[in-house]
């Protein structure tokens, strides 16, 4: 029985666990494995799995006993440690974690200015009284306007309410986890030019260097000129890289799809361990 390290993403900074069920299965395989926070990496949380499990599962990471999160993951029982997948429909979930990242930030600003706001007093509605100012000329500052209640925004509810995602360009901890999120989704170009597309294999315009990177990730099928050959997602169960491949390409080998990919057809790689 080996000992399985596996890799989720989540909202920084929070205690959680996980439990795995096998893909198709109501029964649970493992529960309340504990998810630990990465030190340097926010938001990336590591956990091992004890019980001997292969094949494909879905990771669900709870939060006060709530599940928050559902990613998909393939495991081979070994050593090897293991990247979460948000694909398909599980792509929400990425999208999910970051907009908390980005209310968490935002509920903490709004707490700050709201403990400033409830130290003015208004003699005269809708105008804020005249403030000396320390260490500057000693005149009085009178600010008018009306004044914007920030109750709403105190107690924000992330589940129903909406956000202004342009806030982002404020918080450090949301644009690292957008960060993430764009690290994560690698776009390659099928190239037929040494090598002719199958229902399995391809060579694309990638220029990762070594073999075996991407095996376990996953990817769905897009094309700029039209309907790709193949809809829907597909693991990943080989890759060559550009050093090994005799047409020095990145190569890659899938679960057998309905058609061959057409030359300019782009994979994108929905969750990657290549930072």
């Amino acid at each position: 029985m080996a000992s399985t390290p596996i890799e989720v993403y989540y909202d920084p900074g929070k205690t959680l666990t996980c439990d795995l069920y096998q893909q198709g299965s109501d029964t649970l395989a493992v529960g309340g494995v504990t998810l630990t926070e990465a030190t340097n990496r926010d938001g990336v949380y590591d956990a091992t799995i004890v019980n001997s499990l292969t094949g494909y599962y879905t990771v669900h990471v709870i939060e006060n006993s709530r599940t928050r999160a559902i990613y998909d993951i393939k495991l081979v029982n070994d050593t090897n440690k293991y990247y979460s997948q948000a694909v398909g429909s599980n792509v929400q979930n990425v999208f999910n974690a970051l907009i908390n990242a980005i209310v968490g930030s935002i509920n903490t600003a709004v707490t700050a200015i709201k403990a400033k706001t409830d130290q003015l007093t208004f003699s005269t509605a809708n105008q804020v009284d005249a403030t000396t100012i320390d260490n500057q000329d000693k005149f009085g500052y009178r600010i008018n306007g009306t004044i914007q209640t920030l109750d709403s925004l105190h107690n924000f509810d992330p589940d129903n309410d909406t956000v202004d995602v342009g806030k982002i360009n404020g918080s450090t901890s949301a644009a690292t986890n957008l960060q993430y999120l764009n690290d994560a989704v690698i776009p390659l170009t099928v190239d037929d030019a040494t090598f002719t597309p199958t229902t399995t294999a391809f060579e694309t315009d990638g220029t990762i260097t070594d073999d075996d990177t991407l095996i376990g990730m996953a990817g769905t099928w897009f094309n700029s000129s039209g309907d790709p050959a193949n809809t829907g997602t597909y693991f990943i169960e080989d890759s060559e890289g550009t050093t090994t491949n005799a047409n020095n390409k990145l190569k890659i080998t899938t679960e057998t799809m309905p058609a061959a990919p057409a030359d300019g057809d782009v994979f994108v790689i929905l969750g990657s361990r290549v930072r």
